[in-house]
């Protein structure tokens, strides 16, 4: 969380108690017992950093970052949760569109979340054919 606040143009400060605070919220401390709910939440702010980089310079490292961190939430083991995170990471996407309107950057960012998807699809898979 510290490196995607300093990226948006806050202060040490700022970030810093941005960082520390996130740990701490209802969220994060409710649900504490239940690993794999934190665990699928906590690598939100690595995926909204990704998109902020990307919206800035297109890089393959960010791109293989955000697909990472998009596999690893659907690999935390709470659907539930990832499917959260995906639309904070999706609307985050929305207003940095509003403010760019370059597609290239989009369409790299959506391979990037679907190629996470797509790795993940190991344990996404059967748990839909269980659903059914």
């Amino acid at each position: 969380m510290y490196l995607f606040l300093k990226e948006i143009g806050l202060s040490k400060e700022s970030s810093f108690f941005g960082a520390t605070i996130l740990p701490f919220t209802g969220f994060f401390i409710a649900w504490l017992t239940w690993g794999t709910i934190v665990t699928s939440a906590m690598f939100l702010p690595l995926i909204l950093l990704s998109i902020e980089k990307l919206s800035k310079k297109i890089n393959p490292f960010w791109f293989l970052i955000i697909s990472f961190s998009t596999s690893q939430t659907f690999f935390g083991g709470h659907l539930q949760t990832a499917l959260y995170v995906l639309l904070a990471a999706v609307l985050y996407l929305a207003f940095k569109m509003s403010q760019s309107k370059d597609f290239r950057f989009l369409i790299v960012t959506v391979v990037g979340i679907l190629l996470g998807a797509l790795l993940a699809s190991i344990q996404l898979l059967p748990t839909i054919e269980l659903l059914n």
